[in-house]
């Protein structure tokens, strides 16, 4: 399955896996929560004015 391109390489060879974990963790779950919560932030305020 290895083809060559993995975390370690994309993140740096000096950090453990715990490391490159945080990182995902801390950087991609607050975005993926900021995304939803801006599509919901935008349907409620556009909804009432998609049914006029």
């Amino acid at each position: 399955m290895d083809k060559g391109l993995t975390w370690k390489k994309l993140l740096g060879e000096g950090m453990t896996n715990q490391q490159i974990e945080t990182v995902l963790l801390l950087g991609v779950v607050p975005i993926i929560l900021l995304t939803i919560w801006f599509m919901v932030f935008l349907y409620n305020n556009l909804a009432p004015e998609l049914e006029n």
